[in-house]
């Protein structure tokens, strides 16, 4: 399993904003996806999301993201981010 995750964080006011666009964008385009386990978004306060895709390998996620879905995603957050998106790999290594 491979696990790649976003981390985002927004200006004040801009959480509910940011989360429609994601949710409107991202989850459509990934439906479906071959290797896609799952996708998970999470809230942290009033000012971040972590977005979280499981995949069965890697090359999976690779072939998702040259769908060019963030690239289109950075174009809607245009002005909502304090900072640009964190990304992170992981390897699954213990499951229950």
């Amino acid at each position: 399993m491979y696990t790649a995750t976003m981390e985002y964080q927004f200006k004040p006011g801009c959480l509910q904003q940011a989360l429609e666009i994601w949710k409107k964008l991202v989850l459509p385009a990934a439906q479906g996806r071959e290797g896609l386990h799952r996708m998970i978004l999470l809230t942290q306060g009033n000012d971040r999301i972590l977005a979280m895709g499981i995949w069965s390998d890697k090359p999976y996620a690779e072939e998702f993201m040259k769908t060019g879905i963030f690239k289109i995603l950075m174009e809607h957050l245009e002005g909502l981010l304090v900072k640009d998106p964190e990304p992170r790999f992981w390897t699954l290594e213990a499951e229950l």
